[in-house]
């Protein structure tokens, strides 16, 4: 998975209207091809990692706490989308 641009950190909150695609581990892998070795909490409780689609961009994010949290840690970059990546995003905006 192609990344652009650089790794962002802001709040988990600014994901609150995007649509998540379920799809941890793609997000994990291109996160953990640009960021340090051991970013990841080694025992992960309420931390996560998926691909949201916010405004027709794609992001692969972590949060250290749910998305509804307004001051919760997210780490993101934005991702070229794969054809099922957009697919997936194609079946849930209909719901």
């Amino acid at each position: 998975m192609t990344t652009i641009g650089a790794i962002t950190t802001g709040t988990t909150s600014e994901f609150q209207k995007a649509t998540f695609i379920n799809d941890p581990y793609l997000a994990y892998e291109a996160l953990d091809s640009v960021l340090y070795s051991g970013w990841y909490p080694e025992n992960a409780q309420t931390e996560w990692t998926d691909i949201a689609v916010l405004d027709e961009k794609y992001y692969a994010v972590f949060g250290e706490d749910v998305v509804t949290a307004s001051d919760s840690k997210a780490i993101y970059i934005e991702v070229e989308p794969t054809t099922s990546m957009i697919k997936e995003y194609e079946y849930l905006k209909q719901y």
